[in-house]
């Protein structure tokens, strides 16, 4: 590439965004996935923005100067600017909140963190009007597990949910064409008003209700739930984004199936913004004995179902 096609690429904003809605509880994991988001997408396809719902405040402000210095865009919204809904229907309002430039958006939950390349996410083809998610993974343990599955489909019957129970998708990882997303999330958030009361899930619930035909499923190694590792399923599958959708979560106790090793990026943000020292978690002994117990027995069972299963073929190979 010429010296002088290299300026034009480093002049040119990026239509892509990688992006996060979280409230000031969740800054300490999202600012460390954000960081990890940063360092693998390319810069030329894709920023990288912080979404943070509420007022402004010394914590915030202090997280959106760090964010700032390590080239992550921060944008402080007000509860009006997201329905004066809970945080989790952010994702509902990006197209809001977010600078105009962007066509390409990659919703990532904050509870995560980026261990591969997030390029192809950015490269894959997205149909009009429509986005890419990664089948939730509670149906894996419900292929082995008749009771398990009997009350999803039960609880998936009384909201409207019907078809074919490895459809059903998580919205922790969402893949976004723009143009079309402000017309999903309006049909989505009337659904919410109408009948949210009956859900489980109720971000989650909505899409599917609202949106199923308008989503392509890809690989779980995009989304692939972090009381896994370690298992058959990691190596089989060979995730890109990892999900903490549970509690104990990394940054709060050291439990199995994670260990010390995956906090140690909450531990290393800390060190290196001493000025974030507010955001370092400090959970009482019953907790975490409570929690480690709790995962012992968790990843014994999890392990067990996963050995005897593989992912579905996704709709689109990404």
């Amino acid at each position: 590439m010429s010296l002088e096609r290299q300026a034009e690429v480093i002049a040119t904003p990026p239509t892509g965004c990688a992006c996060y809605v979280v409230d000031e509880g969740y800054l300490l994991p999202t600012l460390v996935s954000a960081l990890q988001a940063r360092d693998r997408v390319s810069p030329e396809l894709a920023d990288v923005a912080i979404v943070c719902v509420g007022e402004t405040t010394a914590r915030t402000e202090t997280a959106a100067a760090v964010a700032a210095a390590r080239g992550i865009l921060f944008i402080q919204v007000s509860r009006a600017d997201v329905g004066d809904l809970h945080v989790m229907f952010g994702r509902f309002f990006l197209s809001q909140v977010l600078p105009g430039q962007y066509t390409r958006l990659v919703y990532i939950d904050g509870d995560t963190q980026v261990r591969g390349d997030l390029d192809p996410l950015f490269r894959a083809q997205v149909p009009a009007g429509g986005f890419l998610a990664i089948r939730d993974p509670a149906i894996l343990f419900a292929q082995h597990d008749p009771t398990l599955r009997r009350r999803m489909l039960d609880y998936r019957r009384r909201i409207g949910l019907v078809g074919a129970p490895e459809d059903y998708f998580n919205s922790g990882v969402l893949v976004i064409d723009r143009a079309g997303w402000t017309a999903v999330a309006d049909t989505c958030l009337k659904l919410y008003r109408e009948r949210g009361a009956s859900f489980l899930y109720p971000d989650q619930d909505a899409l599917n209700l609202g949106a199923r035909e308008l989503c392509t499923l890809i690989s779980n190694r995009w989304n692939f739930p972090g009381f896994l590792i370690g298992s058959r399923a990691e190596a089989d599958t060979r995730p890109h984004i990892y999900h903490f959708m549970s509690n104990p979560r990394p940054w709060t106790v050291a439990a199995r199936p994670w260990g010390e090793a995956w906090g140690a990026p909450y531990r290393r943000l800390l060190a290196e913004h001493p000025q974030l020292a507010f955001l370092k978690p400090t959970p009482s002994r019953m907790y975490t004995a409570r929690y480690r117990v709790q995962q012992f027995v968790k990843m014994g069972l999890s392990y067990r179902a996963v050995g005897r299963m593989r992912e579905a073929p996704p709709q689109l190979a990404v």
